[in-house]
């Protein structure tokens, strides 16, 4: 009885305890670092790099932009142009500037003369050709007023060499025709991370897997598919996989440590290869 009425008597402080603010929390400060985004690839028709800088959510807020006329992108010293119209976008032709297979290369961003960040990458020898499209495969998901719905997906598999640590990334291109507009629209698919691969299960051997397409209403509406299959270094693995895996809206996920290799600074400069198999 009596330790029964010594929690009645507690109860009341706690329940006060739980009505406390707490406002002396020391968040830590954190100030904005220049960005880069470069992704190389000897398949491409253009070389583009996006400079920016980021927002810290800690620390004090800037609306600055001065840098931004005076902000200069090279690559191994090769200066990039300005896109027309936009501020951060800077690329070439590849006939201007080639990028080379098992070449590595620097990109640079500069304030004026001073090189605030860069970063390297070393773009893969060799791509995967070995992808095959193995078919349509259709999962119902629901059901409602007698109409049955799909879940559509485009079955594939490849094979990996062995002997070396390789990374892939799985994608599409899909046509189809929409029946109301009467027009047909083209949609580039790159989905989640579950569509990010490294071979440390599948060394040398073949790997099946199967990539989600419904976005048509209907698959005879689907008129033209493509399967692209990417062959990365592992800086392009591990930033994106990263990115994805935080895109969610799940107020209750773990926070993800997103890597970088732009020394002093954020962002990626990563480099893959790129394989298309237009299916039909």
């Amino acid at each position: 009885m009596r330790r029964v009425y010594l929690i009645l008597v507690l109860l009341p402080f706690l329940f006060y305890s739980c009505e406390e603010m707490v406002t002396n929390v020391d968040v830590p400060q954190s100030e904005p670092h220049y960005v880069l985004h470069a992704y190389l690839s000897c398949e491409d028709s253009v070389v583009t790099v996006t400079a920016g800088k980021s927002k810290p959510v800690f620390g004090e807020q800037t609306t600055d932009t001065s840098w931004v006329a005076q902000a200069h992108v090279y690559i191994n010293d090769f200066e990039l142009t300005r896109v027309p119209n936009t501020y951060y976008q800077f690329s070439c032709p590849v006939n201007a500037f080639e990028v080379v297979a098992g070449e590595t290369y620097t990109v640079a961003l500069r304030i004026g003369s001073e090189t605030v960040c860069s970063g390297k990458c070393t773009v893969p020898l060799s791509m995967n050709e070995t992808l095959t499209f193995d078919g349509l495969d259709s999962v119902q998901y629901d059901e409602y007023e007698g109409q049955a719905y799909y879940d559509y997906y485009a079955l594939f598999s490849f094979v990996d060499p062995a002997g070396d640590e390789n990374y892939y990334r799985i994608g599409a291109e899909m046509s189809y025709y929409d029946e109301f507009s009467g027009d047909t629209t083209v949609i580039q698919m790159y989905p989640s991370s579950e569509n990010f691969l490294k071979d440390i299960l599948f060394d040398g051997e073949d790997y099946s897997g199967r990539l989600l397409i419904n976005y048509f209403e209907s698959i005879s509406s689907l008129v033209g598919l493509k399967l692209i299959l990417y062959t990365t270094d592992n800086n392009y693995y591990y930033y994106h996989r990263a990115i994805l895996s935080q895109s969610g809206d799940d107020p209750f996920s773990e926070p993800v440590t997103v890597p970088s290799n732009v020394d002093n600074g954020l962002g990626c400069v990563a480099a893959y290869r790129k394989f298309a198999l237009k299916v039909f």
